[in-house]
């Protein structure tokens, strides 16, 4: 049974794209298929921090989790926006006060620009480098990459999707639903 938020639809229709009607209903389905459906994890996700040090980043507990998913398409720097991602996760901890964990993997042959990249930031969060793509091979992601972010539940169903860092109302979206002021219906 597909779990159903009120409002995922037309916000993430109205607000996160401005483009032709076509492709309004085309987002609106790739969003209605995947919402209650289960993102399946690997079964053993190495993480690290810095890209060097192996951590044990237990996320099972939590209430909710924030899944961003970015392969090596385009600049990688750029795609892993960690300023915006640090930032969001501070928002996230002031306006919650539920367990949220966010994992982050980026499936990349140019392992040395995303070192770089962390570095550089000084991103200190838990990533999981998935060289072999095994995330992807196991959930079929939307092609567009607007769709490669999601809240899920503590089951890995997803409650939302879009990235909350480009879009502020995707944003709201995600808090809202953490604090349970968006309510839903089966």
């Amino acid at each position: 049974m597909k779990l159903k938020y009120t409002c995922i639809l037309s916000l993430c229709s109205f607000m996160m794209f401005s483009c032709m009607n076509s492709e309004k209903r085309e987002v609106v389905k790739v969003i209605n298929s995947w919402i209650g459906k289960q993102v399946i994890l690997p079964s053993h996700p190495t993480f690290t921090v810095m890209a060097s040090d192996t951590v044990d980043y237990t996320f099972e507990s939590s209430e909710y989790r924030i899944l961003n998913y970015v392969d090596s398409t385009g600049c990688t720097a750029c795609n892993l926006d960690l300023i915006p991602w640090e930032d969001f996760m501070n928002e996230v901890d002031l306006k919650t006060d539920k367990e949220v964990s966010f994992l982050y993997f980026y499936h990349t042959n140019k392992i040395k620009d995303v070192e770089f990249a962390l570095f550089y930031e000084d991103f200190k969060h838990p990533v999981c480098i998935d060289k072999n793509g095994e995330i992807l091979k196991l959930n079929d992601f939307p092609a567009d990459i607007t769709l490669h972010t999601f809240l899920l539940d503590n089951e890995n169903k997803v409650l939302a999707i879009g990235n909350p860092i480009y879009n502020e109302s995707i944003a709201k979206l995600y808090i809202d639903i953490i604090n349970g002021n968006i309510k839903n219906s089966e």
